[in-house]
């Protein structure tokens, strides 16, 4: 199955069945406004590019901005600060962790995880759902962990803005037909464990799809879904699961630097040099329809024929404008400023020259201690979604495929942010070095820190290399840590 259209928006028939069933959709029609509006920002697509403008006398014209995609920008800045390729998550049991490694690799989690971070803080909200298949070997089955925008979400139960019971609609396509799926995920009151219904349209009908279950009792108590959202108040609608684009107070700034951009352009453009020619030293021919050719234009309209008798006795005359390039150069700094600052990256995230050299680690931190309190906020939203998510996933893997690697017992998921870009990790080391050999500090919580071994692994790696001579403090320079999902 492939995606069918760039443009997502929940169908008519999908709100009519969710009317009827007696869910309805307040909090998600009500965001709707909002997430249009930022997707066309976040796309660079929105009447604000493409605008028609009337003159004096009333006549209309076309009015055509580029764009350097500052709204995106934004939005892939977070996501390469809170969800980069170092980012782990793994389990307290080995078993399930090398489950979680393969299954990873396989789906291709983090990729799609990453997309799905960057339209959340674009759009202001994004799921991971469950999605299952059940065959009659583990071999036949397969389990994924879907990625839903702020377009596909519908919360269905919700208090305080968490939601408890939530449906996700994606669409896809099924031997050219357009199928929109939607995935029903509610609490059995009696049971208290989640269900997942699926409801087909095929080229806009309501009809089953074949080997597609009707209601999975997932026998699991978490929810099989996660929702993440930036952490920024949502302004907007109360207490709602959904949450606000991360460049939303900043539309201003995002304005400012296109305009400062395409000045650039159009300066760029106008600044072209042009060359004029006096009539006497241009040869005419005839063209194929036996009209006169005094001269070809040249590309852009460079070359211009010069009327005789203008007085300035010149035969070839140049014209080359100033480009105001330093003028432009500081509207655009001012920009990118300003949209750094209100977007909570801060005023030099986006300069475009660096001063000063390199910095360490304990240098970048205090220069930029905004923006680093800002990421703990994001990453403290963006961790409880990924291990609900990947909790709800793996009991449902082990349960109803029958993966037997995942233990029964994994106890928590943890998501370990790569947070080299905000810590001193070598002045990390070296201290904890020093409290192994003062004593604070035991060589196995060494490595269950930086090594990310349980205690069992790493009295068992400690004994296997020190022999008899007793444990031994590793170097500071030693290989990163490793395990979990990567």
């Amino acid at each position: 199955m492939a995606d069918v259209e760039n443009e997502f928006s929940l169908p008519t028939y999908v709100r009519e069945w969710l009317d009827h069933q007696g869910y309805g959709t307040p909090s998600a029609a009500r965001m709707e406004e909002q997430v249009e509006k930022w997707m066309g920002w976040y796309r660079h697509d929105c009447d604000w590019y493409d605008s028609t403008e009337y003159d004096s006398d009333g006549r209309a014209y076309k009015v055509h901005r580029i764009s350097c995609a500052p709204a995106r920008m934004v939005a892939q800045e977070w996501t390469s600060l809170v969800l980069n390729e170092r980012t782990t998550a793994s389990t307290e049991d080995e078993g399930t962790n090398e489950w979680l490694d393969a299954w990873a690799e396989r789906t291709g989690f983090w990729a799609r995880a990453q997309e799905l971070v960057e339209r959340a803080f674009a759009l202001g909200t994004g799921a991971f759902g469950t999605w299952v298949s059940i065959g009659d070997t583990p071999q036949q089955s397969d389990v994924r962990l879907r990625c839903y925008d702020a377009r596909m979400i519908v919360p269905l139960s919700y208090d305080d803005g968490i939601a408890s019971e939530c449906a996700f609609a994606y669409r896809s396509v099924l031997r050219g037909k357009r199928v929109d799926t939607l995935l029903v995920n509610t609490l059995d009151a009696g049971t208290g464990t989640y269900h997942i219904m699926p409801v087909t349209w095929i080229a806009g009908k309501q009809q089953a799809v074949d080997g597609m279950l009707d209601d999975l009792d997932t026998g699991s108590i978490t929810p099989p879904f996660g929702i993440f959202r930036p952490a920024l108040t949502n302004t907007y609608h109360d207490s709602t699961p959904f949450g606000v684009s991360v460049f939303d107070d900043a539309l201003g700034a995002v304005q400012l630097t296109d305009r400062a951009f395409d000045n650039q352009d159009k300066d760029i453009y106008l600044g072209a040099q042009r060359v004029f020619i006096d009539d006497s030293l241009i040869s005419t021919q005839l063209d194929k329809e036996g009209n006169k050719v005094a001269m070809p234009f040249g590309r852009d309209q460079q070359l211009f024929r010069k009327i005789r008798g203008d007085g300035t006795g010149k035969m070839i005359e140049y014209y080359a404008p100033k480009l105001r390039s330093d003028e432009n150069r500081q509207a655009m700094l001012t920009a990118l400023e300003v949209l750094g600052m209100r977007t909570g990256l801060g005023p030099d995230h986006f300069a475009l020259e660096r001063t000063g050299g390199l910095k360490t680690a304990t240098e970048v931190v205090s220069d930029h201690g905004d923006m680093f309190s800002n990421l703990r906020k994001h990453e403290n939203q963006l961790d409880p979604a990924l291990s609900q998510a990947l909790t709800g996933m793996l009991n449902i893997a082990r349960d109803k495929c029958g993966f037997a690697d995942i233990a029964e017992d994994f106890g928590e998921v943890s998501i370990d942010f790569d947070d080299s870009v905000i810590t001193d990790t070598a002045a990390q080391r070296a201290q904890d070095l020093s409290d192994v050999a003062a004593g604070a500090m035991s060589l196995v919580e060494y490595r269950v820190k930086w090594y990310h071994e349980s205690e069992q692994e790493a009295t068992a790696a400690i004994a296997g290399m020190s022999g008899d001579a007793g444990p031994q403090a590793p170097a500071v320079d030693a290989t990163e840590p490793s395990g979990g999902i990567e």
